[in-house]
């Protein structure tokens, strides 16, 4: 089976306009000049505390967050920009090793979207200008980092940085390689992980022991093909996985003879180009340009899905040296994380749902999570979470406790969809998009909860009053303290517009 999406050789104009609201997303310029507190000291708090795997993409997360409004479709493709049917990316969320509390030990009430006996969150805006460090003129991609400190990016002429805070509202830059803009960013354990977003060349990968002083590159043997899907660390050990797109010139030629058999291509003209939508092969010649469509049966369409083959899933692993091959799968949707104890990686095969786990990401072991999804009428993965939607309310499960027995998922009740989930040993916040909401657009909802047994939503309006036709929301847990960034979205003539972005604090008690 394949269900990798059609091809065409042209870009949409809804890439056009999505990439126009993510530039205007990230345009805010501040001149700030705080004086943040040392690295050290926020590393020196962090240590007895909880550790968290975070694995997002800056540019991705926004443009996923344009993309929700549109429909509040439950996320499926998490690390990977697949482009799978009928799906849609979201914001990449965060990996906590302690796991959600079970009914065991705090029970789950099915309570309704705004609750008498939990205060909502009171966000207070912050002003950028007299928040972050000078020389950078926009901030987004706020991560948490599940020990009490939030990380950003901080975008400036010079590149992209990271900063870091543990009270969201003093920060402290990152040293970074020279020249390396962050995507993948692990700065939770003895060993700091960083791989570079690169668009003209391959990822490149680095750790350090010594807080950023000092980044060592990762070698790989062999050299890694494909694209880079995420990085993963846990103790001194390191998980590079990368995904290798099918080989599609068998497919190519296939379509070419299928148009060539139909005789629609005029003697003085030659094919120019060509794309499959559902079960309709349209073509343009040259020079003429005109456009043509025939249909193909299903008999034809299962030989072009045999002639595409699998995307590949190659895993690296290395301990500091040369990061070698120990894993590979066919699977079209991969997503992953760890935690002290090991690696976690779930994927879509042609023929099962896997989990593979491992405790140093040389030695994997396989079981199939196929079960999980049964009885549900969606199931999902949202970076460590996994989601399934039953009625009027969501479970939600950690990719390490799906094959723990005595675990059971946390309820999360009038929900339809899950945008992100961040949680502390201490609280859990949500962004999500609530079952009663019929309206054309749906609004996404920011909800708190100590231990899942109850929850308060508000709407931006309630939260942050914004007052635009729909709005994005990203936020990060801290100890003691939530960070929101937050984009409205006004309509134009045009679609969309965004506005500038704003940032909030809202202390939790």
């Amino acid at each position: 089976m394949n269900t990798e999406p059609t091809m065409t050789h042209q870009q949409s104009e809804t890439g056009k306009d999505l990439g126009s609201a993510i530039a205007s997303a990230i345009s805010a310029r501040v001149e700030p000049d705080p004086q943040p507190p040392p690295v050290s000291r926020i590393v020196d708090q962090a240590a007895a505390r909880a550790r968290v795997r975070t694995v997002q993409r800056t540019v991705v997360g926004i443009a996923a967050s344009v993309t929700l409004l549109a429909g509040g479709i439950v996320a499926f493709n998490v690390f990977e920009r697949d482009g799978m049917p009928s799906t849609v990316a979201t914001e990449p969320t965060i990996t906590a090793d302690t796991a959600i509390p079970s009914p065991e030990t705090e029970p789950t009430a099915d309570i309704g979207l705004n609750q008498d006996a939990l205060a909502p969150l009171v966000f207070n805006e912050q002003d950028p200008a007299e928040l972050f460090p000078a020389g950078f003129f926009g901030f987004g991609g706020i991560e948490t980092v599940g020990d009490g400190r939030v990380v950003a990016r901080a975008h400036g002429e010079s590149g992209t940085a990271l900063i870091i805070t543990d009270n969201g509202e003093d920060w402290t830059r990152i040293e970074l390689p020279d020249g390396v803009s962050p995507d993948v960013v692990d700065v939770s354990g003895p060993r700091w992980l960083l791989t570079t977003l690169d668009f003209d060349g391959p990822s490149r990968v680095f750790y350090s022991d010594d807080e950023g002083a000092d980044w060592t590159e990762v070698q790989f043997d062999p050299a890694p093909e494909g694209e880079l899907l995420t990085a993963l660390a846990s103790r001194q050990n390191l998980v590079i996985v990368f995904k290798i797109p099918p080989d599609r010139t068998a497919h190519s030629l296939l379509i070419q003879e299928l148009i060539a058999a139909e005789g629609l291509i005029p003697d003085d003209a030659a094919l120019e180009s060509w794309t499959l939508q559902g079960s309709t092969i349209s073509f343009t010649t040259t020079p003429a340009s005109d456009t043509y469509s025939f249909e193909v049966s299903d008999e034809t369409l299962t030989a072009l899905d045999a002639s595409v083959g699998e995307t590949q899933t190659r895993v690296y692993s290395s301990d500091g040296g040369p990061a070698t091959v120990t894993a590979e799968h066919e699977s079209w949707h991969t997503t992953g994380s760890s935690n002290a104890d090991g690696f976690y990686i779930a994927l879509t095969t042609p023929t099962d749902e896997l989990l593979t786990t491992s405790a140093d990401g040389v030695d994997w072991s396989e079981a199939s999570i196929d079960s999980l999804s049964m009885g549900a009428e969606m199931t999902t993965r949202l970076g460590d979470w996994f989601v399934s939607r039953n009625g009027q309310a969501l479970t939600v499960q950690s990719l390490n406790r799906l094959l723990d027995p005595a675990a059971d998922p946390t309820t999360i009740p009038g929900m339809q969809s899950l945008v992100s989930l961040e949680s502390t040993p201490t609280a859990t916040v949500a962004v999500a998009y609530p079952s009663t909401d019929d309206s054309d657009q749906p609004t996404p909802r920011i909800g708190w909860s100590r231990h899942q047994s109850e929850w308060n939503w508000q709407s931006p309006s309630e939260a942050f009053g914004i007052n635009e036709d729909e709005a994005s929301i990203a936020v990060a847990l801290g100890d003691g303290y939530v960070i929101a960034h937050v984009t409205g979205f006004a309509s134009n003539t045009t679609g969309l517009e965004a506005q500038s972005p704003r940032w909030f604090k809202a202390t939790v008690q």
